[in-house]
């Protein structure tokens, strides 16, 4: 159902390609998206993992390269490979084709590939099939071509070259003077064009100098309609301006008229530079030329900081009576803005900006890609602009027109898929189960919900905490409105947060969620009487000089949080960043190093949490009881454990609580039965070698209350088994701990990071998810003797089934929806957050 990831932070992580779909980069998969704005057609569809092994950093779509409704789309990846991929079809498909290896290091050291282009068509009559040209840090440049040959693609390495201890970025092949030429910056400023002699080889390479002051960055062409054999280059660079280049051909080879000395030409106008195209194949294709010149155009100077990249596109101009395709260039920057320039017909070759779109201030950084819509998405007139930020998220604007109405057009924020950049540590469904919360090592909390303007697909909602360390756990505090949550991180104490006002505004307007649910419910003053002061903030913020999310009133919260005119619109990108923290309550100290576990008690004010440790007197478990305002009104330390515990958790009554640990053990412990008691927690049991390796994970079944007779618990480790034991009833008489024995066990093909029971069940069956270090998440039947002929003499785990593709790294938590037994929410290492139905069939669907 829903896919929350963030694109990898590269030149090139997103290719936005023909109906709408989107081409990207995410750790180390290759992702396909839907994107056809301002439709609800906002979302991550497919991701697909195992083909590289290393981060991916560029992806690119092959032009003109359409297929039964599926298109050919190239990756490349810091692992030293590129792929050739076939994506599309009606259920957004997306396979690997070829690889192409061993060009770049070593095949024992490869070496990082990060500059991607790609050629299709037909060249002199014959079909040229795929030609690629990858770029990497081992100061190679490499041309490859992929052919057809059914029933696989062949691979052959065209020709190579050094850079001579250089880089190459922005490469580009251009199609020109019935040619193919290689066009790529360097880190000296300069813009280099390489003869490819039809594709053959690498022939001769031209520098064009004393452009730009810095390095170039990005490279895009388009051929003039209305000028024959001309074509424009434009080139961004980290001296903050973008050069346009003029490619013209020279129609006389050897014309007298035409001087030249060397590389350099003139024609009396400007000075240029000449690059020969083999007179072999000019004379083969009919063409009595056999030169190029390159010449400077224009310079454009618009963006405070480096230009990372620019994209020629064409519009119909909605002021012109014709109404022809008019040429316009957007390039994105480093200063936080997108600006869309075009040409003055009556002014020489000199470019204006005509539209900027970003943020200005703030405490974020730039772009590092922007994108235009495909021609078929503006054809529909649906004309959107795409920006990728420095840290994978991703921008939406679509242009709104003025119409009759008298006013000025204007870009509209829409929101867009995005998620963490970094492993998701943890989550944690709200206890109504209206959204969703997820904390990552990328120092951020997010919250997940379904939204309307997106035909109810999920999306994110807001961004409660931004923390100055990765983050570790979390979990929902019991409180009858649902909206205080724990956080831990790499840090000593434990932070409660408060859903403000604001936010509960949003989730009415954009989430689809039931209204009598008691996330939507609004907190007010204690007593009418009471000042504004005393009511419940709309908003949170960090102070200039400060730490914490401290509270805020405002009277346009709704209006902050979504950060659209729209206020059923799910928030922008700047409205995340900018409105969407919730305000902290409290800190919890106790513990002497950094907290990697948290359990919230259900029904009880309770909270329990372990930090990280190395030794016995580090790993205990502090329990607080907290008061009506969130201060702890007593607590307890539990100690058993030799090294870090690894995940805690209650059973659903309440009252007991389980841990395990990196020691490969696990203890269970009693709560006393009054809440408000201060008589100690005791331990029930406990099994020092429970398993051979580390325990990661735990979960109790969903039994009420009443049920203690059969009361069992599940434990995964490392070992890859899934292990079943019986709890302890009452606490030991004799000072010796009962150490029992498993009543069932199951082996698995990888280790079990993740466990958790579907909510419901029969009184013999319980249905178990499990998370694997592989990725992949297993559904397990846990029979009760009695279940069926096979139990009837004790108890047993069977697989019912196991899905590989669900993530591309380690799964690092599951937990099923409140209220709703099919969904299953899972986060994983690949830093992406699922959300998976399990069918009728008893199968997970990655719908």
């Amino acid at each position: 159902e829903y896919i929350s990831a963030n694109l990898n932070q590269c030149a090139r992580p997103a290719d936005w390609g023909p109906n709408g779909l989107l081409l990207c980069a995410v750790q180390s998969c290759v992702g396909l998206a839907r994107l056809a704005p301002p439709g609800p057609e906002r979302r991550l569809v497919r991701l697909v993992g195992g083909c590289h092994t290393a981060s991916v950093t560029a992806v690119r779509w092959v032009a003109d390269s359409d297929h039964q409704q599926r298109r050919l789309g190239l990756s490349c990846s810091a692992d030293g490979t590129a792929r050739l991929w076939l994506a599309g079809g009606p259920d957004c498909q997306l396979d690997s084709l070829a690889c192409l290896s061993g060009g770049h290091g070593s095949q024992t050291t490869l070496e990082n590939v990060d500059g991607l282009a790609v050629d299709s068509g037909v060249l002199h009559g014959e079909p040229t099939g795929v030609l690629v040209a990858t770029a990497g840090s081992d100061h190679r440049l490499v041309l490859w071509r992929l052919v057809n040959s059914q029933p696989a693609w062949s691979v052959s390495r065209v020709d190579d070259i050094s850079l001579g201890g250089g880089f190459a970025f922005g490469l580009r092949l251009i199609r020109f003077n019935n040619s193919v030429l290689l066009a790529y910056g360097d880190d000296d400023g300069a813009l280099n064009l390489a003869e490819t002699a039809g594709g053959e080889a690498i022939r001769r390479v031209i520098r064009v100098s004393g452009g730009h002051q810095d390095w170039v960055r990005d490279i895009d062409w388009v051929e003039l309609p209305d000028q024959e054999g001309c074509a424009l280059i434009a080139t961004a660079s980290q001296d903050s301006t973008v050069r346009l280049w003029r490619l013209e051909r020279l129609p006389d080879y050897d014309n007298a008229a035409v001087t030249g000395k060397g590389d350099n030409y003139s024609d009396g106008k400007r000075p240029a530079r000449l690059l020969d195209v083999d007179r072999q194949v000019a004379s083969e294709a009919g063409v009595g030329f056999g030169r190029i010149a390159i010449r400077l155009e224009s310079v454009l100077q618009g963006h405070d900081s480096a230009v990372t990249s620019v994209r020629f596109f064409s519009v119909n101009d909605d002021d012109g009576a014709d109404r022809q395709p008019q040429l316009r260039l957007l390039t994105s920057s480093m200063d936080r803005s997108l600006v869309v320039w075009q040409p003055q017909a009556d002014a020489g070759g000199l470019w204006l900006e005509r539209d900027r779109v970003g943020s200005l201030g703030g405490n974020q950084l730039g772009f590092l890609l922007g994108l235009p819509s495909p021609p078929d998405l503006l054809s529909a007139g649906g004309q959107s602009l795409l920006a990728c930020g420095f840290n994978g998220a991703l921008s939406l604007w679509t242009r709104v027109e003025g119409g009759e109405t008298g006013e000025a057009t204007r870009w509209r924020p829409l929101g867009c898929f995005g998620g963490h950049s970094a492993p998701v540590e943890s989550i944690a469904w709200s206890p109504g189960g209206a959204y969703l919360l997820s904390a990552s090592s990328d120092q951020t909390c997010r919250a997940h919900g379904p939204c309307r303007r997106l035909g109810g697909r999920w999306g994110q909602l807001a961004r409660p905490q931004v923390h100055g360390y990765d983050m570790t756990a979390l979990a929902f505090l019991d409180d009858s409105g649902c909206r205080v949550y724990a956080s831990a991180a790499e840090e000593k104490p434990v932070r409660l947060f408060r859903a403000p006002n604001g936010f509960r505004t949003v989730l009415a307007q954009v989430s689809n969620a039931d209204p009598s649910c008691p996330e939507l419910k609004r907190s007010e003053p204690p007593n009418p009487t009471d000042s504004a002061d005393s009511a419940e903030p709309e908003y949170a913020q960090v102070p200039s000089l400060g730490l914490s999310n401290q509270p805020m009133q405002s009277t346009t919260s709704g209006q902050r949080g979504s950060g659209a005119a729209d206020p059923e619109e799910p928030p922008s990108e700047d409205a995340l960043a900018d409105g969407g923290l919730w305000p902290e309550v409290r800190k919890l100290f106790g513990h002497g190093g950094e907290v990697q576990s948290l359990a919230a008690c259900p029904g009880r004010r309770l909270l329990a949490a372990a930090c990280r440790a190395t030794q016995p007197d580090q790993a205990g478990i502090l329990v607080w009881r907290l008061a009506p305002d969130w201060s702890p009104s007593w607590r307890q330390t539990l100690e058993h454990h030799g090294l870090t515990v690894a995940q805690l958790a209650f059973d659903s009554s309440g009252r007991r609580l389980l841990a395990v640990s990196r020691d490969r053990g696990w203890s269970l412990w009693r709560l006393p039965d009054d809440e408000d008691s201060d008589s100690q927690i005791q331990l029930l049991s406990a099994r020092r070698a429970a398993h051979a390796r580390i325990v990661w994970s735990c979960a109790w079944p969903p039994t009420s209350a009443d049920d203690e007779a059969e009361k069992f618990f599940a434990t995964g480790s490392r070992d890859r088994r899934i292990s079943v034991w019986l709890a302890a009833l009452a606490a030991p008489t004799e000072t010796k701990v009962e150490q029992p024995e498993p009543v069932a066990s199951l082996e698995l093909d990888a280790a079990v990071t993740a466990l958790s029971f579907r909510p419901t069940a029969t009184a013999t069956e319980f249905c178990c998810a499990a998370g694997l270090e592989s990725g992949a998440v297993a559904l397990i039947s846990v029979l009760a003797p009695g279940a069926d002929s096979a139990s009837a003499g004790g108890w047993r785990l069977a697989p019912i089934a196991i899905v590989a593709s669900v993530h591309a790294a380690t799964v690092r938590q599951l937990a099923f929806r409140p209220g709703q037994p099919d969904c299953l929410a899972s986060c994983s290492a690949d830093a992406s957050v699922r959300l998976l139905r399990i069918c009728r069939d008893k199968e997970v669907s990655d719908s």
